[in-house]
């Protein structure tokens, strides 16, 4: 099975929550308690999506994060990218994407770890998948997953399928 991290689930969950508050700070130490994270690791989560662009943080009494922009102009990608450094959801870490040249910012080094890439029936194939996750993730934004009635990241992800289908082979 494959998902996001550990960091990007606590990074989007904490979004999530900046989104439905809407303009109205919001304190880490809130963000964590409502799903159970660590203040630290919410504190740290927080800079990076600051520096990222993706949150403004405001010091003081009264003070917290607060989505930088609407939610609709946040992609997933963003999110996953600001915290992890690079593509944290990949089918195998060896093969990365067709753009990476082989293990991705966060695929694991091009293969290094894998004897039989050179010669592996499957690289091309797991390439693919990785890059219409990557492409899905970068067309998923925050604002569908406040969207409980709409197509939300699984209509998207149907869309990637559609959009690759001739590029098989």
């Amino acid at each position: 099975m494959f998902g996001l991290g550990r960091q990007s689930r606590c990074a989007v969950l904490a979004l999530v929550r900046l989104a439905e508050a809407g303009s109205e700070p919001v304190s880490a130490r809130v963000l964590a308690a409502s799903d159970g994270s660590s203040p630290a690791l919410l504190g740290t989560l927080m800079k990076r999506l600051s520096q990222a662009g993706l949150v403004v943080a405001r010091r003081g009494p009264g003070g917290g994060y607060r989505l930088a922009r609407p939610a609709d102009r946040i992609r997933l990608a963003q999110v996953i990218q600001a915290v992890e450094g690079g593509p944290a959801v990949r089918l195998a870490t060896c093969c990365g994407g067709a753009d990476t040249g082989g293990g991705g910012v966060s695929g694991g080094g091009g293969g290094a770890e894998c004897r039989v890439l050179a010669q592996c029936p499957i690289k091309h194939a797991i390439r693919r998948l990785n890059d219409r996750v990557d492409r899905m993730l970068g067309r998923a934004s925050l604002a569908e997953l406040l969207d409980g009635g709409g197509r939300g990241v699984a209509g998207a992800m149907v869309d990637v399928g559609r959009n690759d289908s001739d590029q098989r082979g």
